[in-house]
């Protein structure tokens, strides 16, 4: 798999390079009016959503949040959710809200309960605990609690052992290593330990090689370089995508099976 460099497009934004295969590929967003979203290099599509005016903790998320194989962008702020379930649009449509968190959460996405459809989740930080939903209603109710990680980890959420449910796991910057448990239950246990990174990187996941499993990747703010790894051992693939100030992000852009 390559990748394109995102000096492609200049304006901050969203910008992910969406393959033909059933890969995931990595996106940078930034807290902007604007997400800027890549067929190719050559096909750059620019949509202005509504609702993205920039905000203090603006942090950005994607996810497929209706079952239809294609993940979307969205934002999250201080426990208000904007998503939408297309990325390519030729009129203005709103962003779906739905209030799940509160101020000072980190926001992750995942398919929970094996149904095929991502719904939010955040992980609150003086609690070490994330707050998970099955629902992707305006104001859902929180389905699962899972106490994992410390105050000053990061969230990561992925299918670690390809069982069709996606589980959380924490980036400990401080350590440069990322914990990953395989079950969302209340007190659960650390299933793999993952010893990549250093400490100013920033965590995301997905299934890079299309075996079913999602692996970690980092985003190093300061050389805006990617580092994956399919087997969380060995670095498969490093890259420059994105620019300075920007979040990771991962997904499937466009569904298109292998």
């Amino acid at each position: 798999k390559t990748t394109s460099n995102a000096n492609a497009a200049n304006d901050d934004g969203f910008v992910a390079q969406i393959l033909d295969t059933k890969l995931d590929s990595v996106g940078v967003f930034r807290p902007t009016a604007t997400f800027q979203v890549t067929q190719s290099t050559a096909n750059i599509v620019t949509q202005t959503l509504p609702n993205t005016t920039p905000l203090a903790g603006q942090r950005g998320v994607s996810g497929d949040f209706d079952g239809d194989g294609v993940d979307t962008i969205g934002s999250f702020t201080n426990g208000v959710w904007k998503v939408r379930n297309i990325n390519f649009i030729s009129i203005n449509l709103p962003a779906k809200t739905i209030n799940f968190g509160q101020a000072g959460d980190l926001p992750v996405v995942g398919d929970w309960d094996n149904d095929g459809i991502d719904t939010p989740g955040v992980f609150r930080p003086n609690a070490a605990q994330f707050l998970l939903t099955n629902s992707t209603a305006t104001n859902p109710t929180v389905d699962i609690t899972v106490n994992f990680g410390l105050n000053g980890d990061l969230p990561v959420s992925g299918d670690w052992n390809a069982d069709g449910f996606d589980s959380v796991g924490v980036y400990r910057p401080t350590d440069g290593i990322s914990f990953l448990t395989d079950d969302n239950v209340l007190s659960p246990n650390i299933d793999q330990t993952v010893f990549l990174g250093i400490a100013e990187d920033l965590p995301t996941a997905g299934d890079w090689d299309g075996n079913g499993f999602d692996t970690i990747g980092l985003w190093r703010p300061s050389t805006q370089e990617f580092f994956l790894t399919n087997d969380h051992i060995n670095i498969a693939a490093t890259f420059v995508f994105g620019q300075i100030n920007g979040q990771p992000i991962a997904g499937d852009w466009d569904g298109v099976p292998n």
